[in-house]
């Protein structure tokens, strides 16, 4: 596999309709756990490091180097992510089989929340 710096751009606002605001908590708050069983949220994610956060949006670095994962983690709220250089990887969802991800580098991609995963480089 080839090494991946995988950028996510974690946008929260009324733009995207992010369930934060639909269920009364402030904008980039969580809920006390996580609503799927055996996930992290993605702030406590050891590879998602937060670069910056508003009340609208959160910015994250996501770098998940060749033959590494990441831990099982939930995403509550939409999100763009955009990869900067080619990558690979295997997405793995609860209840799902793995699926291959082949993308170029400057992909954008939109993801709905709620949903966890955890990404194989």
């Amino acid at each position: 596999m080839r090494f991946a710096a995988l950028a996510v751009f974690v946008l929260l606002g009324l733009a995207l309709g992010s369930r934060a605001r639909t269920q009364g908590q402030k904008p980039g708050q969580e809920p006390e756990t996580p609503t799927i069983p055996g996930a992290v949220f993605v702030t406590q994610e050891p590879h998602h490091h937060l670069l910056y956060a508003n009340s609208d949006m959160r910015v994250f670095d996501v770098i998940v180097p060749p033959h590494q994962s990441t831990l099982l983690h939930e995403h509550d709220h939409d999100y763009i992510f955009v990869t900067f250089g080619q990558s690979t990887l295997t997405v793995m969802r609860p209840g799902m089989p793995p699926a291959s991800l082949e993308l170029p580098s400057g992909a954008v991609r939109f993801s709905k929340a709620v949903f966890a995963h955890a990404i194989t480089n």
